[in-house]
């Protein structure tokens, strides 16, 4: 990615629509996970890796339905050593 202009520290310029976030709310209300999540809280809850949990079965999840995932284009172009939840602290703190 390139500018055609200096942009200032601190300054926006990449904007995601929240409808394409991948995040603990958009697993819990999902129709298959999130009766998953609700019948095994105490590990989806308690768990030291309960928030990696809940979106490890909703990926694996879309992955497995394949094209009837809305999901399923993002799959398909993902490098999945590019997922975040696959980032060190260092890289973290860059972005």
């Amino acid at each position: 990615m390139a500018a055609n202009c200096d942009i200032p520290p601190q300054k926006a310029f990449l904007f995601i629509p929240q409808k394409l976030i991948i995040n603990q709310d958009v697993c819990r209300r999902d129709p298959v996970c999130g009766p998953i999540y609700n019948a095994h809280s105490d590990i989806f809850a308690e768990h030291f890796d309960h928030e990696y949990l809940l979106m490890i079965v909703f990926v694996m999840h879309h992955m497995l339905i394949g094209e009837k995932s809305f999901w399923y284009p993002f799959w398909k172009i993902v490098n999945m050593s590019d997922m975040p939840m696959r980032w060190t602290e260092e890289e973290i703190e860059e972005l």
